[in-house]
């Protein structure tokens, strides 16, 4: 029993909390009203009316004032999109993309609860309002309201047989007005908890819909290929297009990863730079190699180009080996001087363990790999756990990855790394990045 009150107490006290729920999905077959198209992931999916671009003002298949008709990214159909307003100032702009449809994403529960439902976050004039989380703890409390008076009126009918019972012998009347009057107690505060909180702090008892402001999307396509700056060789190594696009006047510099040759650049650069992260960063490194770039150790040339960029330290981690398993490379890596006699048999050796302790490793690391990601592999050298980190610039043939790198006292420069399994002599992968 004083378990039971416990958490009929935690119950009352913390759940009942209630919220507007923000409504606009399709419907459960994923199907809109006539004139309306439904756009988004399955599960969090969103109507869009339909639209005539050539449509006069007041047609049924025109759109409504502030809105205009166009086709985004993804859909076969014109909808109708909210307009930008034009800008007062008469100075050229920079052409704005055309605005890709809301597709909010709706959390699944992994375990059902029974009577709730969470709806799509909805978006209104750049602000996203989130619902699912105030009707996600209402659906909890409801949910555990209902047993705890289930088991509060089990309580009392078995209170009640032990009160009536004692007359035979076989029940205690003390006992069973206890268990009875708990009961009770515990079921007035469960009923009467939305009352208790909203005397004591009210607040307690209106939990708002989160409001968020909302980042618009920009999707450019990227030309994985590149054929027209990069050309593979009999090596397997490939070479960028050779012209340097800005002008340097610095002297190279060899033994300063910040020489004045290598702030020029950066400057250079970054005043060029008009694409996507990940499109800038194959630029910056194509560019880093044709001008004779010296940016330090294979790392801090791997940031340096992310920075001209804007993509801070290596960008975003996607995947990594354990740090159990990071510390083990440490144990089998080289000492300098003894190459590839050492070299070889311990990157065999880290890969082993890699693979048997990775489910799908090195591919499903490999596959998911695109131009302008940044890598980490363990080629066993003396430096820290032995690893090397490299710009990855697309695939050269037999599982071998086209890369641009640096290395202390060496201008950047192009290359391949064998990270596949079908490689023979395969580098282990041991960190990749997305900028």
């Amino acid at each position: 029993m004083r378990i039971l009150r416990i958490a009929i107490c935690l119950t009352a006290i913390i759940l009942p909390l209630t919220a507007r729920a923000q409504l606009g999905p399709c419907s459960g077959t994923n199907t809109c009203a006539s004139g309306q198209v439904c756009v988004g992931l399955e599960g969090s999916r969103l109507c869009y009316q339909t639209c005539n671009p050539a449509a006069a003002s007041g047609a049924t298949d025109a759109c409504p004032a502030r809105e205009t008709c166009g086709r985004p990214t993804g859909i076969t159909q014109d909808v109708c999109e909210l307009s930008t307003p034009a800008g007062a100032s008469s100075e050229p702009v920079e052409e704005a993309p055309a605005e890709v449809p809301f597709v909010p994403i709706t959390p699944q529960l992994g375990v059902a609860i029974p009577g709730g439902s969470l709806s799509a976050p909805t978006r209104d004039e750049g602000t996203v309002r989130v619902a699912f989380l105030a009707e996600y703890i209402n659906a909890v409390y409801r949910y555990l309201s209902g047993i705890i008076l289930v088991v509060a009126i089990v309580m009392v009918v078995y209170g009640g047989f032990l009160y009536l019972g004692a007359s035979a012998g076989i029940g205690e009347i003390a006992r069973g007005k206890k268990i009875i009057i708990d009961s009770l107690m515990g079921m007035l505060i469960v009923l009467g908890a939305y009352g208790i909180l909203s005397i004591v702090n009210p607040a307690t008892i209106s939990l708002k819909v989160l409001e968020l402001e909302s980042v618009d999307r920009i999707d450019a396509a990227l030309n994985v290929t590149r054929e027209a700056t990069i050309d593979e060789s009999e090596t397997g190594a490939f070479r960028t297009s050779g012209e340097c696009p800005v002008a340097l006047s610095s002297p190279i510099e060899l033994n300063n990863a910040r020489a004045a040759r290598t702030t020029e650049f950066i400057s250079g650069m970054q005043n060029r730079l008009t694409d996507n992260a990940q499109q800038g960063v194959i630029t910056v490194a194509d560019a880093i190699v044709a001008c004779n770039i010296h940016a330090g150790s294979c790392g801090r040339t791997v940031e340096t180009i992310n920075e001209v960029v804007g993509v801070s330290g290596r960008g975003r981690r996607r995947q990594t080996i354990s740090n159990d398993q990071m510390l083990f490379l440490d144990t089998i890596k080289c000492a300098s001087g003894t190459g590839s006699t050492c070299t070889r048999p311990a990157k065999t050796q880290a890969y082993e363990r890699l693979r048997s302790e990775i489910s799908g490793y090195p591919d499903s690391w490999t596959n998911e790999l695109q131009p302008g990601d940044a890598i980490t592999v363990f080629n066993a050298n003396s430096g820290p756990f032995g690893l090397h980190a490299a710009i990855f610039m697309g695939w050269a043939s037999g599982g071998r990855a086209n890369v641009v790198q640096g290395m202390w006292g060496r201008e950047a420069r192009t290359g391949t790394i064998c990270i596949k399994s079908e490689c023979s002599a395969i580098t282990p992968l041991v960190r990749t990045f997305h900028p």
